[in-house]
């Protein structure tokens, strides 16, 4: 399946520090295939990665925009630190609040990994 990305998400994810991503619903499953994708609804799309496979899911939501729980274990300090890093993101700070703007104070959805990292 077609993941996109915005161009800021290239370079890590082609440097391999941005290991998985996170989306809105519940549509991924392990074992899928992932065509990385630059403008992906747009008619100049391309791919910018080799496709690689979806390893593992996770269940991930942000509640009041700064609580964020994977399989409803919450995740914090360097764990949180760590995971927006790994995210692309430069801290949590950050990517708790590119979530707040982009999707209000809850979000729901899945952590799509495509190495064997896990939280």
């Amino acid at each position: 399946m077609i993941l996109g990305f915005d161009s800021a998400f290239v370079p890590s994810i082609q440097a391999g520090t941005k290991i998985h991503t996170i989306r809105r619903g519940h549509r991924w499953q392990a074992g899928q295939l992932i065509h990385f994708c630059l403008n992906a609804d747009q008619a100049t799309g391309q791919t910018f990665h080799p496709d690689a496979p979806v390893h593992s899911i996770q269940h991930l939501r942000i509640l009041d925009g700064q609580h964020l729980l994977i399989d409803e274990r919450p995740i914090r300090g360097a764990e949180l630190e760590q995971l927006a890093r790994h995210d692309g993101f430069p801290d949590a700070q950050t990517l708790l609040q590119w979530f707040q703007d982009h999707y209000g104070p809850v979000f729901d959805g899945q952590l799509i990994h495509w190495t064997p990292a896990r939280y």
